[in-house]
């Protein structure tokens, strides 16, 4: 048996894991986990967006009642939005926690 086998997604991950779809947007999300890349790609075009973290990234997964994503980076959850070409966090949690960094959308783990 013959198969037809092309590429989809040209992707330059160290380690690419945790494909999803995101519902809201018809796009496979996936993550690079020790780059901290949260790519979004379009099936049909291959077209590829990518986010940075800034941390190692474990998975993400869409909200389904709200924007963003649920996130694990590092040794902790939090909930990440997609803003101006970057990522933006929100506080979840107790310490350490997931916070956004004053004066940008970078991110970082911080106590309590």
């Amino acid at each position: 048996m013959k198969y037809d086998v092309r590429v989809l997604i040209e992707a330059e991950a160290e380690v690419g894991e945790g494909p999803v779809i995101d519902p809201r947007t018809g796009k496979l999300c996936w993550v690079d986990i020790p780059a901290g890349h949260l790519f979004q790609s379009a099936l049909i075009t291959g077209d590829t967006e990518r986010w940075t973290m800034g941390m190692s990234l474990g998975a993400v997964a869409p909200r389904a009642n709200h924007d963003g994503f649920a996130v694990a980076v590092a040794q902790v959850f939090g909930f990440a939005y997609l803003a101006g070409g970057a990522f933006a966090a929100e506080c979840c949690g107790s310490a350490p926690r997931l916070c956004r960094v004053a004066g940008g959308c970078d991110v970082a783990l911080v106590a309590p």
